[in-house]
């Protein structure tokens, strides 16, 4: 067995999905319906097709709206990260502004 190669892989392994939310979100700016359009859409729409295709190859015809296919889950995951850290900033901004009030007082 190739240790460093072992080693490399665990590295990469553990940091590969932190490092991809912080670009995504690093590199996206917040407005809620453009959000929507772009993330949740699109993972019906991929749901949608992943169903016709189970559907027409297997015969499949059950739709599991509460699984993502494939990597899909990657886009509602976004989706909730981006709202949740919107309600922290607006909850952070209120206790700042909170303190600078009573300091200044």
């Amino acid at each position: 067995k190739c240790v460093p190669a072992q080693y490399l892989y665990k590295v990469i392994y553990f940091f590969h999905m932190p490092i991809l939310v912080f670009i995504s979100g690093y590199l996206s700016k917040f407005n809620f319906k453009k959000m929507f359009c772009q993330l949740i859409l699109s993972l019906i729409l991929f749901q949608i097709l992943y169903g016709a295709y189970n559907y027409l190859i297997y015969g499949d015809s059950k739709l599991e709206w509460n699984k993502c296919a494939w990597g899909l889950w990657y886009l509602l995951t976004l989706f909730y990260h981006k709202i949740i850290l919107q309600l922290i900033i607006k909850l952070v901004n209120k206790r700042f502004y909170f303190w600078k009030n009573y300091a200044d007082s």
